[in-house]
């Protein structure tokens, strides 16, 4: 037959083609069947199958492949010739894996991909579709035309994943294997939050968060700083650099009060990434060094202290902190203000080994201290103690004292003085020795004789002793010469004569024998010194307490602390029985009983008061401008014993306070030995005026001051104070204004009235204090120490009049 006619595609898939044909023409025979033929166009491999029909469906084929088709038919006399090729084109189809993906090029921040287009494509125009994100994160997907693609504004340090697809009309087709890169290492970012967790004197401890982006991991972090003043960054000459792998650090040793501007940046492998923001960190204020050129000036009762400001202030100088003291002993503290730069301790004791600590002060504290050990200078020592008889004969005085208490030089020596009491003007004996104890030998017998000791050093001679009086026995009994001769001349007497001359010899015999026998025991029971009998005998000084003058008070101290204290003990419990009993409805009443620190207190004059209690501290001030006082004494410390004694009722140094309508100002502070003068400016309204106040502060917990003559030469700086252009009485008190405030008036008082007059009368002077304010002088102790006090008055007095007479002859 003939090839058959009219052979076409029917349907066309990506996979299949139906075909179709018409019988062969003309017509020879009936067809016994079709061969059909196909073969992609380019390869001539081909298939064939063998049908009945004239249609028959090709499957199996490639898509977007060219097909080229042909038909044969057959018939009882054989196969006819192929029909004409139909060339037919399949269908696009999904298009299969794109192959070699691979990352070409990669830095900290991009990934440049490749891969080839799949093989067969399945269709024209190919596109892609890539899927890449950070691994294990999101992915995200692009469309890609060609085969590469950058990856790029990626994160340094951080391993992506990417998977690629073709894509045809008909679809999209299958992923590539993933391919996994890593960015490469980049500086990492800034480091976040710099602040400083703690902030000493001479060192800063910072911490920071890592950066947000640390790309790769962190080597370490690097610190810059510098102390702040004109200089950046940019200047780096100062600039301190510092490494730590911690998010932490501590910066030192640094300068203090100085104000260190800090920043911090991290390095990767790939280098130092930005520096954080500036931090601006202030250190605390340090000690100061020690004060500079330390000079002293020293004598016998004082040292100077000079110095110059120390080089190194690490903050505000506040003040200098002065401890001193003797060495050895419990040590005075000092402050002295940041603009003085000396320091005078005054009232000292001579040739005594001080020590003195000088250190400046910040608000951090006291620096290191400026030692300085020295000795003052040598002085006349203090008056020899306890000077008293030891043994009298006929002929001698056996003396024996103590050392002074303040020998004042390294070697002390001492003179003996006595003189005949009966007749002031024989020659006065004088002997030296290097001994506590003295005979005074050559002296007549049954006389009574005065005698004084002084201690003297390199410097000289120091006060002489209270005068001591002492008589020498009766000249020792012994045969008369006269019955001597008698009994020589026996022999043209009478025998009558002879015997009661015998007789009489004999009974004078026996009697000085018994006064013999009794001289002994006389001398063991003498352990006082004999004195003459004072003019007033004790019993009368307990009746009549108050016939003392100048002129008879030693003798009669002697007389009475011949038998201890007794003496004083009776007399001061005979003040009691005489000393008025006031009432005390005024203490009692309810406004008043708040202002009373005692039960029997209250405000009288001398003015005498007690000590200011919180709540009378306005009506303190008040008083002192009412009665325009010069001059306030003041007896006690604020704390005695963990006990609160007198409330602080003045400003500190420089300060000024208001006190009810009162107005005090503190203009100066002298710290002293054994008192603190300071200088108050007191103002009410438009007037002002000044206030000394005058504080003893040696007088202890219990009992009295230990030398009568500090608490003298006190006294009199307070009475110095007072003029003609300061009128006003002083105002005395201690906690309860009666004790010590008492004490204090009555030693004041006496003073007051021998300048004038002679006679003396202590016993008196408290008794009249006592019908002015009850409980004056309180203790049995205070009033003896006023007896002290005028003795010792009397002694500086005599000593003055003395040196005076012997200067003169």
């Amino acid at each position: 037959p003939f090839a058959p006619v009219g052979v076409s595609e029917e349907y066309v898939t990506n996979s299949s083609i139906v075909v179709k044909w018409n019988e062969p023409q003309p017509f020879y025979g009936p067809i016994i069947s079709y061969t059909i033929k196909w073969n992609k166009k380019s390869d001539l491999d081909s298939f064939n199958a063998t049908v009945e029909s004239a249609n028959y469906t090709i499957e199996n084929l490639l898509p977007y492949t060219e097909y080229s088709i042909q038909v044969k038919a057959r018939t009882e006399a054989g196969f006819g010739p192929w029909s004409t090729a139909l060339i037919v084109l399949t269908d696009v189809g999904l298009p299969s894996v794109p192959t070699e993906l691979v990352a070409t090029n990669t830095t900290a921040r991009s990934i440049l991909l490749s891969w080839k287009a799949p093989d067969p494509a399945n269709g024209p125009s190919l596109e892609y579709v890539l899927s890449w994100g950070v691994r294990g994160s999101a992915i995200s997907q692009v469309l890609v035309i060609g085969t590469e693609f950058l990856a790029d504004s990626l994160i340094p340090h951080t391993e992506y994943a990417f998977q690629v697809a073709a894509k045809t009309s008909a679809g999209l087709g299958p992923n590539s294997k993933r391919l996994l890169v890593w960015t490469k290492i980049d500086v990492p970012t800034q480091p976040l939050n710099l602040t400083a967790v703690e902030v000493t004197n001479t060192s800063i401890t910072i911490e920071w968060e890592s950066p947000e982006y640390h790309n790769g991991p962190i080597l370490a972090y690097i610190i810059q700083y510098f102390e702040s003043s004109n200089e950046t960054f940019n200047n780096t000459g100062n600039v301190i650099i510092k490494e730590t792998t911690e998010n932490n650090t501590t910066l030192e040793p640094l300068k203090p009060n100085t104000v260190y501007i800090i920043q911090v940046c991290a390095r990767t492998e790939a280098g130092t990434g930005p520096y954080s923001d500036e931090l601006e960190v202030q250190t605390h204020v340090g000690i100061p060094g020690p004060p500079r050129e330390v000079t002293t000036e020293v004598n016998a009762t004082s040292i100077i202290l000079t110095w110059q400001r120390p080089d190194h202030v690490p903050g505000t100088l506040l003040d200098y902190l002065l401890t001193w003291g003797v060495e050895g002993t419990p040590e005075s503290i000092v402050i002295i203000k940041n603009e003085f730069l000396h320091y005078d301790a005054v009232g000292l004791r001579p040739y005594t080994a001080y020590s003195f600590r000088l250190a400046a002060r910040t608000e951090a504290g006291a620096g290191s201290a400026e030692v300085i050990s020295l000795r003052t200078g040598i002085t006349t020592p203090s008056v020899p103690r306890e000077l008293r008889v030891i043994e009298e004969t006929d002929a001698s005085i056996f003396l024996e004292w103590l050392a002074p208490e303040h020998p004042n030089g390294p070697q002390v020596g001492y003179t003996v003085k006595w003189r005949d009491t009966a007749n002031v003007s024989d020659m006065v004996g004088l002997q030296e020795t290097n001994s506590t104890s003295f005979n005074i030998a050559g002296l007549d017998p049954s006389t009574n004789y005065s005698m004084r000791v002084v201690a003297k050093t390199s410097a000289g001679e120091g006060p002489w002793s209270s005068i001591l009086t002492a008589s020498t026995n009766e000249k020792s009994s012994s045969y008369n010469p006269d019955l001597i001769l008698a009994l020589v001349l026996g022999t043209v007497i009478p025998l009558l004569l002879i015997l009661l001359i015998t007789g009489i010899i004999i009974a004078r015999r026996k009697g000085a024998c018994k006064s013999r026998e009794e001289l002994p025991k006389s001398s063991q029971e003498r352990q006082i010194p004999t004195i003459s009998r004072p003019t007033i005998q004790l019993e009368t000084l307990q009746r009549n307490p108050r016939q003392l003058t100048l002129h008879n008070f030693e003798e009669s101290m002697n007389a009475i602390t011949r038998y201890g204290t007794q003496g004083f003990m009776q007399e001061f419990e005979d003040l009691k029985k005489e000393s008025p009993n006031y009432p005390s409805e005024a203490a009692k009443r309810e406004d008043n009983l708040t202002k009373n620190r005692w039960g029997d207190s209250y405000l009288l004059e001398y003015i005498a008061t007690q000590g200011p209690l919180p709540n009378t501290v306005n009506d303190f001030w008040t008083l002192v401008w009412q009665q325009s006082v010069p001059v306030i004494v003041m007896l006690t410390q604020c704390v005695e014993r963990a006990v609160k004694n007198c409330e602080k009722y003045w400003p500190g140094t420089g300060e000024t306070k208001l006190y009810g309508d009162v107005q005090v100002h503190t203009k100066s502070e002298n710290i002293l030995t054994s008192h603190i003068l300071r200088v108050f400016v007191v103002k009410h309204q438009n007037q002002q005026r000044h206030v000394i106040h005058m504080h003893f502060t040696s007088w202890p917990v219990s009992g009295c001051p230990r030398s009568p003559e500090e608490f003298l030469h006190f006294v009199r700086l307070v009475r110095m104070q007072i003029t003609d252009k300061r009128p006003g009485p002083i105002l005395v008190h201690c906690s309860a204004g009666v004790g010590r405030t008492g004490t204090f008036i009555a030693v004041d008082r006496i003073l007051q009235h021998l300048q004038q007059k002679e006679d003396i009368d202590v016993y008196g002077t408290v008794l009249d204090m006592r019908r002015h304010r009850s409980h004056m002088v309180h203790t049995a102790d205070q009033y003896i120490f006023i007896y002290s006090c005028i003795q010792q008055f009397i002694l500086e007095k005599n000593e003055a009049q003395e040196n005076i007479y012997e200067t003169i002859t």
